[in-house]
């Protein structure tokens, strides 16, 4: 979520398991927020961490849904503000 007036632009670097980094750029709107679907990417199956750099305060939420391998079902959520 970006609560300032204007256009906060941020960098997603996701790092997958195989150890590849990718990178995604999303300018969130003044006082709106923005979703990043993982599984559109990277993609479904990968397991995958995130770091998020941005050019100005943002609050950054990762909610998890998640049935992995078909043996935990669950989720989560963590928030954070840069």
């Amino acid at each position: 979520m970006n609560p300032s007036a204007a256009t906060a632009h941020v960098t997603l670097t996701q790092m997958l398991a195989s150890g590849e980094n990718r990178t995604q750029s999303v300018a969130v709107a003044p006082s709106s927020r923005s979703t990043v679907d993982v599984n559109g990417f990277p993609g479904p199956g990968e397991d995958v961490s995130a770091h998020v750099t941005r050019d100005r305060d943002i609050v950054v939420e990762r909610p998890m849904y998640f049935s992995y391998h078909g043996k935990w079902d669950g989720g989560h959520d963590v928030m954070g503000r840069h």
